[in-house]
């Protein structure tokens, strides 16, 4: 018995999870659906992989996790990052200070954790939105270490002018608000579409085989390489757009359910 899908690459903030970081239990019975149906379902976050151990919770039987924005692949079952992706050691330096100069928090996924020069609003305000607070890079560590990403945080009002600074329109970075008030920089061509074409491979799947599931702007390259799509119905304008369908109006904390019932589950000679 065959089914059309093969993976499902799942968004979690907004996506699966609500706004207070739980899984609604129509979301999980819709996850529980897609396992029935011998679908692999994949997280695909923006998440460090050291800030997924809620999802995980509710998803014992997943083997694989995207995180960073797609700059890590994660086989959860061996423990181990499976691929990866960084920054160049001087984008890295030259991000972090100037979103300092700028008045921005900048904060780096590392190898091990999301790391900061130090505790202020910014990193306060990253706590409150994806959940524990960054630790603390010493300034001489910041020449060694490997970065994923970078993440300015701030005022939501000057974050959503970033995309016209005429200093980051020169930088050939991937870039992307995520979410109100952080704004990412990635290596180019890493997002999590990159992050999701990279497990199908390994997977020996094929995009027509995949199905994406998300509701922000850092969704959108997932969306474009997948064959199926669904944005949720509270979604940013631009994911809306990208996705090849849009879940039915509702509930926010249910949408991702709502868009798993209207998925086409059949079985496929």
């Amino acid at each position: 018995m065959a089914h059309r899908f093969k993976l499902a690459a799942i968004d979690l903030d907004g996506t699966l999870f609500d706004h207070h970081k739980t899984v609604s239990p129509g979301n999980l019975a819709a996850l529980r659906r897609l396992e029935a149906a011998g679908i692999e379902v994949v997280i695909a976050t923006g998440r460090h992989r050291s800030r997924i151990h809620g999802a995980l919770d509710h998803l014992p039987h997943t083997r694989w996790a995207i995180t960073s924005q797609g700059a890590a692949v994660l086989d959860l079952d061996a423990a181990e990052v499976v691929d990866a992706v960084f920054l160049e050691d001087e984008n890295t330096r030259l991000l972090m200070s100037l979103g300092e100069s700028l008045g921005f928090t900048p904060l780096l996924y590392d190898e091990v954790d999301v790391r900061s020069i130090r505790h202020d609003a910014g990193t306060e305000r990253y706590a409150r939105i994806v959940g524990g607070m960054p630790s603390v890079l010493a300034a001489e560590e910041l020449a060694s270490v490997r970065a994923h990403k970078v993440v300015w945080v701030g005022d939501e009002s000057a974050i959503a002018k970033l995309p016209g600074h005429p200093e980051l329109r020169e930088l050939p970075l991937y870039q992307v608000q995520s979410l109100p008030g952080m704004y990412e920089f990635l290596p180019p061509a890493v997002t999590k579409g990159s992050g999701v074409a990279a497990l199908a491979r390994r997977l020996g799947v094929a995009a027509e085989e995949v199905v994406a599931f998300g509701d922000a702007d850092n969704d959108i390259p997932m969306f474009e390489w997948v064959g199926t799509s669904f944005a949720m119905s509270h979604g940013t304008p631009g994911a809306r757009d990208a996705a090849g369908t849009i879940a039915s109006e509702g509930p926010p904390e249910t949408a991702f359910a709502r868009a798993v019932e209207t998925l086409d589950l059949s079985v496929i000679e």
